[in-house]
């Protein structure tokens, strides 16, 4: 009887056996197309955009020293734009370019796309803010049209809906009057009927002879 199971309980054993082994495949590194960003920053905490747009995939490590930002496709280029808390200290920015990435090893078995960089904000210099708070306006400004609406500028990754201009509602048509009849024009009184003639006068008669 125990002939009989020990073919198919080596088979078993077997499989159990590759399982873990199928599971613990390496993937090529190649086919990974996103990365991590860390950023060691030399003040504390900081602002950041990637390529305009507010960074949501983001946290700080080290008191606000090391900024981390997850997600980011390492195929293509970004821009970080790092604003620092301390207003006395300028902005600065960072170019990723796809060569840039490097592949770390977290572990024995894992690996990580990771882009490191250390960023200094130093202070503004006297006057500096002042001329590039210049830059950023316009340099003249259109006056308005009284009674035309401005519509506000679209942020980038948005789409702005015109809006639709607002209509009265429509009104019922008026069927038309029907033409008033003809005044009837006033009838000349009749004329009275003229007097007869009058008769002429009998001949006077002649004197009688003597």
């Amino acid at each position: 009887m125990c002939a009989q199971w020990k073919g198919p309980a080596l088979v078993a054993l077997a499989v159990l056996v590759a399982a873990p082994a199928m599971a613990q495949e390496k993937t090529d590194p190649e086919e990974i197309t996103t990365g991590v960003v860390r950023l060691t920053l030399n003040k504390a905490y900081a602002s950041a955009t990637v390529d305009g747009e507010l960074s949501e995939d983001g946290f700080f490590e080290d008191d606000g020293r090391v900024l981390v930002l997850e997600g980011l496709a390492r195929k293509t280029p970004h821009v970080l734009h790092l604003v620092p808390m301390e207003e006395e200290f300028r902005f600065e920015d960072v170019t990723i370019d796809p060569k840039d990435w490097k592949l770390a090893r977290l572990d024995k078995e894992t690996r990580q796309w990771q882009f490191h960089r250390t960023v200094t904000f130093r202070a503004w210099k006297p006057g500096e803010r002042e001329e590039w708070e210049k830059t950023r306006a316009p340099a003249s400004e259109e006056e308005e049209e009284p009674g035309e609406e401005t519509v506000p500028a679209a942020k980038p990754g948005r789409v702005l809906e015109t809006p639709e201009p607002e209509t009265a509602p429509m009104a019922e048509p008026v069927p038309p009057e029907e033409p008033a009849a003809p005044a009837e024009e006033p009838t000349a009184p009749a004329e009275e009927p003229a007097a007869p003639a009058e008769e002429p006068a009998a001949p006077a008669e002649e004197p009688a002879a003597e």
